[in-house]
């Protein structure tokens, strides 16, 4: 996969009048503002099971600090109750009439999804929290609640930094970095916030595509001749 290091040179050979340093701040901020969307690839998921981690809760404590890497939840959902009680962690105690729970399909399996739910997006002086309904009292559990939420983005703020992107939209981010340096009004009026977030949507549905990515028949550019 090309480095940080390598993207960065290689933007430089199409914009030699800027610096490294201004290139990697633009690299930077597309790279953020695609890891800022709140699309399925920016969730945080165990790397072992590949579900998200588990709410800690206990009895009649409604409000949950959510952890350093946490931007905003997306959901909170836990175990539906299988035939025969064979599993423990679900709940029998929702009244759903009143509309707070409902079924949630989470990579084609049903769980029970808490809409007594309310969340408090990251700042940069608190972290991001979870509140339960004050009619739902979560209870002393470990391993019932699951906490499905996006990441803080990683700033790129050195070229020793790697982007957290598949390989497959390198090129993607290098053109949208060469198209905002090639606008008349960059170094003046700062960065072109319609550029970055047509860049990052563009990124964005091809991660939330889910398929390999489709290119022309093309001679290999000479920055994959030259990667060793």
């Amino acid at each position: 996969m090309p480095t940080t290091r390598q993207n960065v040179d290689w933007i430089k050979d199409r914009n030699s009048k800027y610096s490294p340093e201004q290139i990697l701040e633009v690299l930077d901020e597309v790279h953020y503002r695609v890891r800022s969307l709140n699309i399925d690839y920016n969730y945080y998921l165990d790397s072992t099971t590949g579900m998200p981690p588990y709410l800690v809760t206990t009895n009649e404590k409604y409000s949950y600090d959510c952890p350093d890497n946490c931007r905003k939840t997306s959901r909170i959902f836990c175990w539906k109750e299988r035939v025969g009680g064979q599993n423990p962690f679900y709940s029998r105690v929702f009244d759903n009439q009143n509309g707070n729970a409902d079924l949630f399909n989470w990579r084609g399996r049903e769980y029970i999804g808490l809409n007594c739910i309310t969340q408090q997006d990251k700042t940069l002086r608190a972290n991001a929290k979870v509140f339960f309904g004050a009619e739902y009292n979560p209870g002393d559990t470990t391993e019932k609640y699951f906490h499905l939420y996006w990441v803080v983005p990683q700033r790129i703020e050195s070229v020793e930094d790697e982007m957290e992107i598949p390989e497959e939209f390198s090129f993607e981010i290098r053109q949208g970095v060469n198209s905002i340096l090639s606008t008349e009004d960059y170094g003046e009026t700062g960065f072109d916030d319609q550029v970055l977030d047509r860049i990052a949507k563009k990124i964005a549905n091809g991660l939330e595509a889910g398929a390999p990515r489709k290119y022309s028949r093309t001679p290999w550019r000479r920055e994959y001749r030259d990667f060793p």
